[in-house]
């Protein structure tokens, strides 16, 4: 198949399993690839992030809630289509060892990311030491704007 139909049919399904779901969309292919660059080019590591699609029951892992699961990196939507995605959830930091005696250390770039937010005016919700950043959403009311602390509107 044709790489235009392919994604215009990924396109026509997202759309439609949007509607039945009820959401609306807040992200748009241009931010989505203005926030992987940035994340893949500034930052000093790639966060951890777990992904739900709109395609999907369950999140990929589905196991992230746990504080102590911040040793690996995220893939960053590597073979995802960005139309696909209703939302992912970024643990920005990172646990390194630092031997058997010394307890491990916790590398922290929260700042880091959410200047990205910022800077590109991503709508994003904070819940449990998690960012979340949705592609789509049932009520905006709750996502700060990426460039102030005001609501998304």
């Amino acid at each position: 198949m044709v790489l235009w139909k392919l994604k215009r049919k990924k396109r026509k399904n997202s759309i439609k399993l949007s509607k039945k779901k009820h959401l609306c969309s807040v992200m748009n292919d241009t931010k989505w690839r203005q926030l992987k660059e940035a994340v893949l080019t500034t930052l000093p590591f790639v966060p951890p992030l777990q992904i739900k699609t709109v395609l999907e029951d369950t999140p990929n892992p589905q196991n992230f809630d746990n504080d102590h699961d911040v040793y690996g990196s995220g893939d960053w939507m590597d073979g995802v289509p960005r139309l696909l995605i209703e939302w992912i959830r970024v643990r920005p930091r990172r646990i390194e060892s630092n031997g058997l005696i010394i307890p491990p250390k916790v590398i922290d770039i929260s700042n880091e990311f959410l200047e990205i937010l910022h800077k590109y005016k991503i709508p994003y919700k904070i819940e449990n030491n998690t960012i979340y950043i949705f592609g789509y959403i049932r009520d905006t009311s709750s996502l700060t704007l990426g460039n102030s602390n005001e609501k998304y509107k």
